[in-house]
């Protein structure tokens, strides 16, 4: 089963996501003891995934990084990782980034995400967890 960003399969993403946590901040001042601590918020840490993608041919995987990289500061999307639907805990992403690690042309045979697949596609996303609006 693939993994999804949005509606964008990918046979695997490596790594592990940031979920939504509590934040805090220490507080001290000169000359009281002690330290006061503050919860500012839950907030998601950027975070660093590789998808791996099997493609058509060597243009097919430009063509899809190239849509990889119109993710980037679009409105948050759900992640589906190793087949943990995020979104049903409220949870979204942001691209930040999209760099591509990795496209080789390679004779993998049939099956995959695009059969008959002669291309290989990993590239490096940088994403933040962000809250889901209610729909």
């Amino acid at each position: 089963m693939p993994d999804y960003l949005g509606s964008i399969p990918v046979l695997a993403f490596r790594g592990n996501p940031e979920r939504l946590k509590e934040m805090a901040q220490c507080l001290s001042r000169p000359g009281v003891e002690g330290v006061a601590v503050w919860r500012t918020a839950k907030r998601g840490l950027p975070f660093q995934l590789r998808s791996e993608s099997d493609a058509r041919s060597l243009s097919h995987a430009t063509a899809l990084y190239r849509w990889y990289c119109a993710q980037i500061a679009q409105d948050p999307q759900p992640l589906v990782w190793k087949a943990l639907d995020l979104s049903r805990d409220r949870i979204g992403v942001v691209v930040l980034d999209v760099r591509m690690a990795v496209c080789t042309r390679q004779l993998l045979g049939v099956g995959g995400l695009f059969p008959p697949s002669q291309a290989w596609l990993e590239c490096d996303w940088s994403m933040v967890a962000v809250p889901l609006q209610n729909t």
